[in-house]
């Protein structure tokens, strides 16, 4: 493990990343894919935290996520920005933790990694450009997205937050707002690429910055 003093770094071509993360990425992107950020991030040690070594990839299709692991195998999280559902930054003194909700094989899906807080801005910038590469798509008149810090579901195992322990499967609220038309084009989207979560549907009441009010049908 490298001490906190080791920061990641942005690289200009995937020949720049240090193996094996170079010859996965050689193997995943083909020449015509443009990678428009690389950041790598080394392994670091914050007090009783240790955070793996990772490289954030984004390209003009998709971003991917690679892990360097304990036993020394490279995990990658992939998905295109149609199946891209949230993105979390989340900046704790040093430490500071990437995660980018998604979808694949039908079910929702989370890809985290942690890096030093002095390349706040590097990890902003990335940020942005993935927001900017889904900005293109239809949007809802209105969307919130809240996180619960405990949960659990048919399993019955609950599962909790730690600050300094990377947790996959919290529970997750996501209200859109908008008319009837749009929210049933929407829910047939999105059938088509969850299995097994809640959707529930309600007439809504909205009040926008007018003053006046806007009943939208659920």
């Amino acid at each position: 493990m490298s001490s906190v003093n080791e920061f990641a770094a942005a690289a200009a071509r995937m020949g720049d990343t240090p193996q094996p993360f170079r010859e996965i990425l050689w193997q995943r992107i083909p020449k015509a894919e443009v990678v428009r950020q690389l950041i790598f991030s080394p392994a670091f040690v914050a007090g009783k935290f240790r955070a793996l070594a990772s490289v954030l990839c984004i390209t003009d299709r998709r971003w991917l996520v690679l892990l360097g692991q304990n036993d020394g195998r490279i995990t990658v999280d992939e998905a295109v920005y149609d199946t891209t559902l949230l993105v979390e930054l989340t900046i704790i003194l040093l430490y500071g933790q990437v995660k980018i909700h998604f979808v694949a094989n039908r079910e929702t899906r989370t890809a985290a990694l942690q890096f030093n807080t002095v390349m706040q801005r590097t990890y902003s910038s990335a940020i942005q450009a993935i927001l900017d590469a889904i900005d293109g798509k239809e949007h809802a008149a209105g969307a919130t997205v809240l996180r619960g810090p405990l949960g659990f579901g048919r399993s019955s195992v609950l599962h909790a937050s730690d600050t300094l322990r990377v947790s996959r499967d919290l529970p997750i609220v996501i209200e859109i707002v908008d008319t009837e038309e749009k929210i049933k084009d929407f829910l047939a989207t999105v059938e088509e690429i969850v299995e097994g979560d809640l959707i529930t549907l309600e007439k809504v009441q909205a009040s926008v910055n007018s003053g006046r009010l806007l009943r939208v049908p659920g």
